[in-house]
Formats: structure tokens, sequence, C-alpha cells
């Protein structure tokens, strides 16, 4: 006999999920989607909307403009050109700024000063430059003057070239003080030429010599003997001179000058 079996379940058929096809809508949503998703993303800004690139560039205009007034403020300026107004010349001129300068450079400050002397009187009558400044600017001319003539009194040689340069020189401060003409190798009347410094509203006003020792110690060592040597050469000269004119008839003439 057999055994009992247990009954058995009767078993449901499995149904499989139908395929959906996808339809015009479905692929209309996706599209929207991609879309959406694109529109979203920010776009990439222009270099003038970048804020910290703006930052940047104003940093460097601080830094740039601080540094350019501290240069202002704080430089050594520069020495007056030639061809500056002579004014600023003259106030360059016993500055450390102007003692630091090669003595080449300061000879040239010097004779542009002498050069345009006419038109510093003509600054100090309409108030360009006070009583001290003007007193300083005649002894710089004073010295490009005198620096010019020595100059040419040591390019002659010895004895008699040299006298007669100082005769010449001598010959033309006694026609302009007392007013009258040079009379010329050839024969011919020259009319002095008057100097503006010695007009009669500034002749009172005279060149500051208190300073000129100190500037002179200052110059090569060649040069200061020099200078003393052409202004004792040139006093001697004028002192004879004077003897010359004063001595009686038939009194025998003195020696010249030692040059």
């Amino acid at each position: 006999m057999n055994p009992p079996t247990a009954p058995t379940t009767p078993r449901t058929p499995t149904t499989a999920a139908p395929l959906v096809e996808p339809t015009k809508s479905n692929g209309a949503a996706t599209a929207t989607v991609a879309k959406t998703k694109a529109v979203a993303a920010p776009a990439p800004r222009a270099w003038w909307q970048r804020p910290m690139l703006w930052a940047a560039v104003a940093g460097v205009l601080v830094v740039s403009i601080g540094s350019y007034v501290a240069w202002r403020l704080f430089r050594t300026p520069e020495p007056p050109r030639m061809k500056d107004a002579p004014t600023d010349i003259a106030s360059f001129f016993d500055s450390q700024q102007y003692h630091d300068l090669p003595f080449e450079r300061q000879v040239a400050y010097l004779k542009q000063v002498e050069a345009k002397e006419d038109e510093l009187v003509e600054s100090y009558r309409n108030g360009s430059l006070s009583d001290a400044s003007y007193r300083k600017a005649l002894e710089a001319s004073y010295l490009g003057r005198h620096l010019t003539r020595m100059k040419k009194y040591f390019e002659l040689p010895p004895g008699k070239a040299r006298d007669a340069y100082l005769d010449k020189l001598l010959d033309k401060k006694e026609a302009e003080k007392a007013g009258t003409s040079i009379t010329k190798k050839d024969g011919t009347k020259k009319p002095p030429k008057p100097n503006a410094r010695d007009a009669k509203d500034v002749k009172a006003i005279t060149r500051d010599e208190s300073m000129e020792a100190d500037i002179i110690k200052k110059w090569p060592a060649e040069t200061q003997q020099q200078w003393k040597q052409y202004h004792a050469a040139a006093d001697a000269r004028k002192k004879l001179r004077k003897e010359e004119e004063n001595k009686t008839p038939g009194e025998p003439a003195k020696p010249a000058t030692p040059s």
C-alpha cells in the first residue's frame, strides 16, 4: 500500500511585465529635462565682470601711485638745465647739490649766470629775486666772468702778451666807468656797453663776497693757484698803471708786472 502524498498546490503561471515602447511624449520629456539642465548651468563671466580681477588691478594702481608720490616727495631734484630761467640757475648756485657736481659743470653754471646777468638784474627789479639771492647771483656772475678771463690769461705766453691782455681789461673797465669810448687797435672808437648791474637803481646792491673764500677752497688745487696768480698780476698791473699816471716827467718807468 502506497503512502499518502501531500496535496499539490497548483502553480500560478508568471506573467512577464509588458514592454513599454518609448512614445513621442516620453522623448519630449527627456529633451525638456536636458534643456533645463543646460539652461541652469552658469555661463563663464567676461573678464570685466570678474571682481577678483578688478581688485588686483586696483591694488596695482594703488601701489604704483603711492610709489610715484613717494618718488616725487623724496627724490633728489635734477639740476636746472642751462636753458632754464636765470633765477632757477642762480638759486641753484651754492647749494650742496651744486657743490657735488664735477668742477667742470660748476664752471659751466657760473658762466651761464654771467651770460644772463642782465636778465638777473631785471628779475631783481621786478621782485623775482630777493636782495640775498641777487647778491649771490652777482657773486656767481663775478666768478664765472673771471674764470673765463683767467683761462685766457694763462693761454697766453708769459710777459708782454699777458700784460697787454690785462691792459685791455683795465682799459675797458675804465672806459665803462667814465662812459667814454674805447680805442681799438685799428684806431676806431667803440662806445662802452653799460653794465646792467651798474644802473643807479641797483648799483648799491653788491655781490656777496663773504661766500667767495668758501667756494674757491672747494676748487681743484691747480685752479686755486691760478686764481691767486691771475688776481695778483691784475692788481699789480693796475697799481703800475696808476703809478705811471702819477709819476713826474722824466722819472724812469718801473718794470712790468711779473706774469
